[in-house]
């Protein structure tokens, strides 16, 4: 994923996921899926979510 011009932090939280924040959703979504693919993992679920600018602010300043 290092390799990919689209990712700007990875995250593990060690409960059996992975968050990846990126700077072009929906271009990591198709690099994603197909990593996914070529290495055949056992993917359970897989969401996409996008943070407002409400959200940034409400995680700036810690609430």
């Amino acid at each position: 994923m290092e390799q990919w011009n689209v990712v700007s932090k990875v995250n593990s939280n060690h409960k059996n996921t992975i968050e990846i924040y990126v700077k072009n959703a929906a271009e990591a979504r198709k690099q994603l899926l197909v990593e996914i693919a070529e290495r055949q993992l056992p993917i359970t679920s897989f969401t996409v979510a996008q943070t407002s600018l409400e959200d940034l602010f409400m995680e700036v300043v810690g609430e």
